[in-house]
């Protein structure tokens, strides 16, 4: 799946717009079927499941409307939101990106810009992380924006239907797993990479 990728300001110390707090999440009809997936790796690598959502999005630097995925998943014994977009966001750096859950409140928090194309946005802070997946149960439609001042903007969207499984099962081992062990864990020098090239255009019928 190809990356449609723009060059960016770097976004550490640019200002966020204010969200507009007057405008749902997001609303469309809900799917048949769930569209989360839980990819589990190969057997004798001990992977951890992580769960995929693929979704749709649209940027200021690209017309037209493109795949955006979120994954949630345990990473060293902590919960870990990231959500990959189909344009380069910023070269790196920090920013603020705004989400909300069917009609309750906005949330803004700061994350980190990572992949090769730097099209993911990564929850760093574990309790964002934890508050997040709070907000996550029993919610319908996700929203997140990002908009960076003058000019930028980036929104993803979301249909969780079939959330609570996918998701209980990818954070299972964030309690089963040990401490000491988690933490030896290497994080795998492609882990951004398999993510960010996952967003890309929207095939017809995939949205």
């Amino acid at each position: 799946m190809s990356v449609c990728v723009a060059v960016s300001g770097c976004a550490a110390d640019r200002p966020a717009s204010a969200p507009d707090t007057t405008r749902a999440a997001y609303e469309p009809e809900p799917p048949v079927v769930s569209r989360w997936v839980v990819a589990r790796g190969k057997s004798n690598t001990r992977p951890r499941p992580v769960a995929l959502l693929p979704g749709s999005s649209t940027t200021s630097k690209v017309l037209g409307i493109y795949r955006a995925v979120l994954e949630v998943t345990c990473y060293r014994s902590d919960p870990r939101v990231r959500a990959a977009y189909p344009a380069t966001i910023a070269r790196g750096g920090h920013l603020k990106v705004s989400y909300r859950f069917d009609a309750k409140p906005i949330r803004t928090i700061q994350v980190r810009v990572r992949g090769h194309h730097r099209n993911i946005v990564a929850m760093d802070d574990p309790g964002d992380v934890r508050a997040f997946v709070a907000d996550m149960a029993g919610a319908k439609y996700l929203r997140m924006d990002i908009s960076i001042l003058p000019y930028d903007s980036h929104e993803a969207k979301f249909a969780l239907y079939g959330s609570d499984q996918p998701v209980k099962e990818a954070l299972a081992p964030c309690q089963s797993e040990p401490t000491k062990r988690a933490k030896r864990e290497a994080p795998a020098d492609d882990d951004d990479d398999k993510l960010a090239d996952m967003a890309g255009a929207v095939v017809k019928g995939d949205d």
